[in-house]
C-alpha cells in the first residue's frame, strides 16, 4: 500500500439518510431490507432528498481520492470492499463521477463474503502482529526490514556454529570418559586374570587409544570357540518345538492331535579328549500316530522342509509300525556362545 485516504462517512450514514425520508412510514431496523431493494441507477430524487445528498456527498469525497492518487495516463482498476450490497448498483453509482480516471470493473476478483469482510480481516491480521503487516516488494521494500532479517540471519548462524562447538566438544569428552571407563574396567580384569599381560598392555599409560586397541588385538587373537559349550538344542526345547509345531498346533485345532508314544533322545556326536573339534550332533526319534494318514503325510512333510530345530540336510528316516509310525531327525546347532 502506498497511499491511503479516510473518508468519514460510510454506508451506515447513507442508510441514516434513507431513514430520514422513509422514517414516517418505516421503522429503524426495517431501513436495511428496504435499502437492498433500492436500485441507485434509476433513484427518484423527489422521494429522496436526504438519501440524494448524502450519496452525492460521498461520490464527491471518492472522487476527490481518486483523482489524487491518479498521476498517468493508465487507468487503474478499483475494488470495492465492504457492505457493497447495501444499495442495488452502489459501487456503479460512486464511480459514475470519476469513471475516466480508472477501469470501471465491477467483476471483483473477490467473493461476496470477501468483499463484505475484507475491512475486518485485514484489520484482525494487523491485530495479531506485534507490528505491522508488510507487503512492499522490489524497490519499495523497507531498508529496516532488509536490517531485521541480517541481523536475525547472522543471530541464527551464531546460535547454529555455537550449538555445533558445543555438541562436538560434548561428544568428545564423553568419548574420553567411554576410554577411560574402558582403561579401568581393562585393568581390574588383568589384575585378577593376567598380570603379565597388563604389565605388557599399559607399559605406555599416556596413550590410552593405543592400549584399548592392543586390547582388542589380543582379544581377536585368541578368539577361539570353547569346544566343550554345549551347542545343540536341549530336550526341553526339543519338546516346547513339539508342543508349539504351528501344523501339530492346527491339527490339535481340527481334531487330530499328534498321539507320542516314545521320545528318544541322544547326542550321537560330540567333542571329547583327543578330538576336541568333533561338532554336536543330537538325534531325536519318536514314535506317533495320528487318526488320519494325510496328517501324518504333512507332519512328514513339515519335517523334510526343515525349520530353526530340523536340519533338512541330514538323513531323516521314516517307518511304518503296526500301531503307527516312527520318524527319527538330526537336530540343528545353535552360535556358539557362553552363557
Amino acid at each position: 500500500m502506498k497511499k491511503s485516504y479516510s473518508i468519514s462517512h460510510g454506508i451506515e450514514s447513507i442508510l441514516l439518510a434513507l431513514w430520514q425520508d422513509r422514517k414516517k412510514i418505516l421503522l429503524l431496523k426495517e431501513i436495511e431490507g428496504t435499502a437492498k431493494q433500492i436500485d441507485l441507477m434509476i433513484l427518484n430524487p423527489d422521494l429522496n432528498p436526504h438519501l440524494i445528498v448524502k450519496l452525492n456527498e460521498s461520490r464527491r469525497d471518492l472522487a476527490k481520492a481518486i483523482y489524487s492518487f491518479h498521476r498517468d495516463s493508465d487507468l487503474k482498476p478499483v475494488i470495492f470492499t465492504g457492505r457493497v450490497d447495501a444499495f442495488g448498483h452502489l459501487p456503479e453509482f460512486l464511480i459514475d463521477s470519476f469513471k475516466d480516471a480508472v477501469r470501471p470493473e465491477f467483476a471483483s476478483p473477490l467473493t461476496r463474503d470477501e468483499q463484505k469482510f475484507a475491512a475486518c480481516a485485514g484489520l484482525a491480521l494487523e491485530k495479531a502482529f506485534s507490528r505491522s503487516l508488510q507487503f512492499r516488494i522490489n524497490e519499495f521494500f523497507p531498508q529496516k526490514n532488509w536490517k531485521r532479517i541480517g541481523f536475525y540471519s547472522l543471530l541464527l548462524f551464531l546460535t547454529s556454529f555455537i550449538l555445533a562447538i558445543g555438541l562436538v566438544g560434548f561428544g568428545i569428552r564423553t568419548c574420553e570418559l567411554r576410554k577411560m571407563q574402558m582403561l579401568d574396567s581393562l585393568q581390574s580384569s588383568l589384575d585378577r586374570w593376567d598380570p603379565v599381560l597388563k604389565k605388557s598392555l599399559l607399559s605406555n599409560k599416556s596413550d590410552i587409544e593405543e592400549i584399548i586397541d592392543k586390547w582388542i588385538y589380543e582379544i581377536e587373537k585368541n578368539n577361539k570357540d570353547y569346544s566343550y559349550i554345549l551347542q545343540t538344542p536341549k530336550m526341553a526345547e526339543v519338546l516346547t518345538w513339539i508342543s508349539t509345531h504351528p501344523l501339530l498346533v492346527q491339527l490339535e485345532k481340527e481334531g487330530d492331535p499328534i498321539q507320542i508314544g516314545e521320545i528318544h533322545y541322544q547326542l550321537v556326536q560330540f567333542p571329547k579328549i583327543g578330538s576336541a573339534q568333533e561338532p554336536y550332533l543330537g538325534k531325536v526319534e519318536i514314535e506317533f500316530q495320528f487318526n488320519e494318514a494325510m496328517n501324518t503325510r504333512k507332519f512328514h512333510e513339515a519335517l523334510l522342509k526343515g525349520d530353526e530345530q530340523v536340519d533338512p540336510h541330514l538323513e531323516i528316516s521314516w517307518d511304518a509300525l503296526n500301531h503307527g509310525y516312527r520318524t527319527s531327525f538330526y537336530l540343528k546347532n545353535r552360535s556358539p556362545h557362553v552363557s
